[in-house]
């Protein structure tokens, strides 16, 4: 077993081009190193809501959303911890002041 990896993927940029569908190329990449032992896992700063069915359905051992704030392993959630609603109003009031940022 000690050959065998976890393997973690983030899905814009890594996974697929952003907001598009997997290719059938890196579906069968996925699917393929599950097949040999390995456990692939999406991580993802994306919040689960919008991690696409396109990318779920392609079947991972697990998924790590929210930049950490929720876990899933092997379809059970193992953590969901919502961030309080004072710290999202400040979140929300300082990207509305700031506006776009372009890197």
């Amino acid at each position: 077993m000690a050959d065998k990896k976890i393997v973690f993927l983030d899905i814009d940029g890594t996974f697929t081009v952003p907001l598009e569908k997997p290719t059938k190329l890196a579906s069968r990449a996925v699917r393929k190193a599950r097949k040999n032992g390995h456990r692939i896992l999406i991580s993802t700063g994306r919040n689960m809501p919008i991690v696409s069915e396109d990318v779920l359905e392609v079947g991972f051992d697990g998924v790590v959303a929210s930049a950490g704030r929720h876990i899933e392993i092997d379809g059970k959630v193992i953590r969901d911890s919502v961030l309080p609603e004072e710290t999202i109003k400040k979140c929300l009031e300082i990207f509305h002041r700031l506006g776009s940022i372009a890197a």
